[in-house]
């Protein structure tokens, strides 16, 4: 990723084996070199979704939600080599909330339904809201 940069190296991959060796820091620290913020977003969800413990499968290609298969992969890989690890809710909410906080916030949507889904109704009707003004236009 040095020599690289980040926009060409598997960075949200990179940040979820931080998290599956328990250094919540330096996941934070990876992710945080990501200068898009959608692609922040993702990764931050995904290291937040490690830290819940929420099962991912490995994609086996493409997928048309611009998921990125690697990382996909690196999840499922990391929550199998680590299940006798608790899960960390309160890391997992941290790093959720960094995600929720950049325009790419919807990467965090599955993994706030599982931390708290009792926000996901609110979420739900500010998007109809949004969407039914954006038709009206």
């Amino acid at each position: 990723m040095r020599h690289r940069g980040a926009t060409h190296s598997p960075v949200a991959a990179l940040a979820v084996l931080h998290a599956a060796r328990g250094d919540a820091e330096a996941a934070e620290s990876v992710a945080g070199r990501i200068p898009d913020p959608r692609r922040r977003a993702a990764a931050l969800s995904a290291v937040a979704r490690h830290f819940t413990h929420i099962p991912v499968r490995p994609l086996p290609g493409t997928d048309p939600a611009r998921t990125d298969p690697f990382t996909r992969t690196i999840q499922h890989l990391a929550l199998t080599v680590t299940p006798s690890a608790s899960a960390d809710r309160r890391t997992a909410v941290h790093f959720l909330s960094q995600a929720l906080n950049t325009s790419g916030w919807y990467h965090g949507l599955p993994v706030l339904a599982q931390v708290e889904p009792t926000a996901i109704s609110p979420v739900r009707d500010i998007l109809l809201v949004h969407t039914r003004a954006a038709l009206d236009r």
